[in-house]
């Protein structure tokens, strides 16, 4: 568990006043709002029992159950759903590390944890980016435009030809031929020590990422109307790049079936069969909603809009879309919110453009945009923080505004430390 569970999600550790810790003696550590955390999740994300515990490893831990909690409350609040594609994603990438199942089942057991935990880990993550995007982005002016904007420029390649040698001097005078009306190609074939050197220095077209960073700012910063560059440093030595041309990314449409549905959520298998009944009776599906659901939603009376396959979990997915005109109700579905009754709405389909490395790209960015992407590292299972988002594009303002956003939270839920 020391591996799984080492990565603690981002923000600022608040410390817990005294340096010593009664943990065994007591069975609740903290509460958060009207949930408790437990010295049992306390010693099973540390991996040892409370007794071992050190103070400042403990401190870290409890921050980070902590935080895992008021994720869980304010993503419910905020009506927040995690793709369940997303969930068998990560674990997917971990099972890819083993040979075959077996290698697999033996890790968890070895680490004292379940399927179900690495789950629970991925469905936090991914609650997490979602309120990241909903709550956070906003305050530092980070617009769901401008997120789409960055990942479609990111998408862009760029055709250049370029000229390496060893010394800026070199460099210079290269570049003073060209200036003054030398063939780039010619140049390039002649003095270039790159391999390309064969093919006139040319680099076919090439993405964000491929080149070192000093290269690829300059590349990217050249247009048909100002296509030569100045001397460029790298840790290869010096170059001159012509820009050729650049290309974005590849869109095609396709279509998108989407459905809007009202749906009431309950606790109990009960209580929905009990308010099925009604609306199957003739009482007001809406009007149920507004007085029994337990979702945001009841303040529109169940609605939630249209949405398309994938977006809700698959038990609700599965029954909404299952639903039409002619068999507009559902029963009592099941899921790990609660129970749910659905009523069919509308039903349409919508054209769209996608581009999937524009969307990979979204994918990958996002979830460094939130320090919550995953990787698998080392023999174990281990679930890691991928390094920020472009420095560029954001620098540590997220950081502070995500710190700010969760003692905010913290404060308005109530936390209270045992």
């Amino acid at each position: 568990m020391q591996n799984l569970f080492a990565a603690t999600v981002a923000g600022a550790a608040v410390l817990i006043c005294g340096t010593t810790f009664a943990y065994a003696q007591s069975t609740t550590v903290a509460t958060v709002g009207s949930s408790t955390i437990t010295t049992a999740q306390l010693e099973k994300a540390m991996g040892t029992t409370a007794i071992n515990l050190q103070a400042t490893e403990t401190r870290i831990a409890v921050e980070g159950l902590i935080e895992d909690e008021i994720i869980r409350q304010e993503a419910t609040k905020q009506g927040i759903i995690v793709d369940p594609k997303q969930i068998d994603q990560v674990v997917n990438i971990i099972k890819q590390r083993f040979a075959d199942a077996a290698g697999f089942e033996n890790a968890m057991s070895k680490e004292g944890i379940t399927l179900d935990d690495i789950k629970e880990k991925g469905q936090i993550a991914f609650q997490k980016v979602q309120l990241m995007a909903k709550c956070v982005m906003p305050r530092v002016g980070i617009t769901q435009q401008m997120f789409e904007r960055f990942c479609e420029d990111y998408a862009v390649k760029v055709h250049a030809r370029h000229i390496l040698v060893a010394t800026e001097e070199e460099a210079q005078n290269l570049l003073k031929q060209i200036k003054e009306g030398a063939d780039f190609a010619e140049v390039a074939s002649k003095h270039s020590t790159c391999p390309s050197h064969e093919r006139g220095g040319d680099l076919g077209f090439f993405g964000r990422g491929q080149m070192v960073r000093e290269f690829e700012d300059a590349a990217y910063g050249l247009t048909k109307e100002n296509p030569l560059s100045g001397v460029v440093k790298t840790q290869f030595g010096y170059h001159i790049i012509q820009f050729i041309d650049r290309t974005p990314a590849e869109k095609k449409k396709i279509e998108i079936e989407q459905i809007d549905v009202r749906h009431i959520l309950v606790k109990t298998e009960e209580e929905a069969n009990a308010l099925l009944k009604q609306i199957k009776e003739g009482a007001n599906f809406a009007e149920l909603a507004g007085k029994h659901s337990t979702c945001p939603s009841r303040t529109k009376g169940g609605d939630l809009g249209f949405f398309e396959r994938g977006k809700m979990v698959k038990e609700f997915d599965e029954a909404a879309f299952n639903l039409t005109k002619e068999n507009s109700l559902s029963g009592a579905v099941k899921t790990q919110f609660g129970y749910h009754i659905i009523q069919f709405v509308d039903k349409k389909t919508e054209t769209r453009e996608e581009s999937p490395e524009i969307d990979k790209i979204k994918k990958d960015m996002f979830g460094q945009l939130m320090g919550q992407g995953f990787i698998v590292a080392g023999e174990g299972l281990q679930i890691q923080i991928l390094k920020p988002l472009e420095e560029r594009f954001i620098g540590d303002s997220l950081k502070i505004a995500y710190d700010k956003w969760m003692q905010e939270t913290k404060k308005r839920i109530g936390v209270k430390y045992n």
